[in-house]
């Protein structure tokens, strides 16, 4: 029964996502606040600002990692990243990629071109590739408690994967730019507080403990989604537009289904899925 109607609802709430999509950026005006400081950041010197447009407040390893976005100028930086972002979000919910866009911390996550779909994108990658999840200790820091999932688990020589590209990247770029790993230290102390109308007000010593909880249950039992849940709660500054990280939930899901790693064969062959192995003809 619900399979005859799932093409019209599919298509209905695809036309719905565009529309809702499309007005937001009529009505907002300029998109790309978040993305422009990936955009303009310095770094030799990325931490000048501490609030407003162009405040950039990642790791001295992620401001050379943006690097190559000034090989375009600004307007094309956008819909380049604007595109890669989509890309994502196709990959981690397949056919409905357009009909999540009625989902709208996904759209608002277009507009402002944050990294959250990157995110839950390297969520989904982390339970395959652990070094993934060194994308989340490098950003925004306090998701990389996404790691809990693999010492609860007991599966140490992931947990240590993890660790140890996060702690190549930092050391290779402390040696080389001390000064800047100084410069940000400071700047998490000193960056201004966010109050804005876009900001879930639910303190951060309050979402973490919830999330590594969740995520320590969903090792427990199987359930990789809930890694998108509890890397949501353990964002350092709760967006309306991070909730974007549960994007994620539809290949996690696929991996709950298989217990096993996600399925990685939308795009190249590259399933996780056992096969089945048919016996030789007599």
């Amino acid at each position: 029964m619900l399979d005859r109607y799932r093409r019209p609802l599919l298509l209905g709430m695809s036309v719905g996502g565009v529309i809702l999509t499309v007005g937001l950026f009529m009505k907002a005006g300029t998109p790309g606040f978040d993305l422009y400081a990936y955009w303009a950041v310095d770094p030799l010197d990325p931490y000048g600002a501490t609030g407003g447009l162009g405040a950039f407040h990642y790791s001295p390893v992620l401001a050379v990692a943006f690097l190559p976005l000034k090989l375009l100028p600004w307007p094309a930086v956008y819909w380049v990243w604007f595109a890669s972002l989509f890309a994502i979000l196709v990959w981690l919910t397949r056919s409905w990629a357009l009909a999540s866009l009625l989902y709208v911390p996904i759209a608002l996550e277009l507009y402002e071109g944050n990294i959250h779909l990157l995110i839950a994108a390297a969520v989904v990658l982390g339970l395959r590739w652990p070094a993934a999840w060194s994308f989340l200790l490098l950003t925004k820091i306090t998701p990389g408690v996404t790691v809990v999932w693999f010492a609860v688990r007991g599966e140490w020589r992931k947990f240590l994967i993890t660790f140890a590209w996060t702690v190549t990247f930092v050391v290779a770029s402390v040696i080389v730019m001390p000064e800047v790993w100084r410069s940000w230290l400071v700047h998490l102390t000193v960056a201004e507080p966010i109050t804005t109308p876009n900001q879930i007000p639910v303190p951060l010593l309050v979402r973490l403990p919830i999330a590594v909880v969740v995520i320590a249950w969903g090792a427990r039992t199987n359930r990789p989604w809930t890694l998108a849940v509890g890397t949501t709660l353990a964002l350092p500054v709760l967006w309306f537009h991070g909730l974007a990280v549960m994007a994620a939930i539809p290949a996690l899901l696929d991996a709950s289904r298989t217990r096993t790693a996600p399925v990685m064969g939308w795009f190249g062959g590259l399933s996780t899925r056992p096969r089945i192995r048919r016996p030789d003809p007599a």
